[in-house]
């Protein structure tokens, strides 16, 4: 069974570019994203000001190791891992919808994420999907 998950892109030094497009996300060194596999969903979040979700991808990779590679991220040493992705629709971060439109009774979003990524319960990710769906061109 897929895992969802809500994967921070940017940081308040260096916030995420208004049309993020890569075909992968960076996890950070801190912590080795072992539970989060091929077939799994991501809700991706500009972090770094605007606070809001912006894409909805699956991914299509094993986490691997991206400090051996040629790679166009400098940050690697930061963000040495990676899983690549395929998006299901996005929008430009200013379309996105902000992350309290997921936030549930049961748990603040804003105050839950400490790393780079954070596991979704099933109505946060079904709110973000619905609420991305909607804010999506056709």
């Amino acid at each position: 069974m897929s895992e969802h998950w809500l994967k921070l892109i940017g940081s308040s030094k260096n916030p995420c570019p208004e049309h993020y497009s890569k075909p992968y996300v960076d996890f950070s060194k801190s912590k080795r994203p072992r539970h989060v596999h091929p077939g799994d969903r991501v809700v991706l979040y500009a972090a770094g000001g605007s606070k809001r979700l912006f894409a909805l991808a699956k991914v299509t990779s094993e986490v691997y190791d991206i400090t051996s590679e040629t790679i166009d991220n400098k940050d690697y040493e930061t963000y040495p891992y990676r899983v690549n992705i395929e998006y299901i629709f996005r929008v430009p971060v200013s379309a996105g919808i902000h992350i309290e439109e997921i936030t549930t009774p049961q748990r603040n979003l804003l105050s839950a994420v400490q790393g780079s990524y954070l596991r979704l319960k099933p109505e946060e990710f079904n709110l973000a999907k619905s609420n991305l769906q909607e804010a999506a061109p056709d």
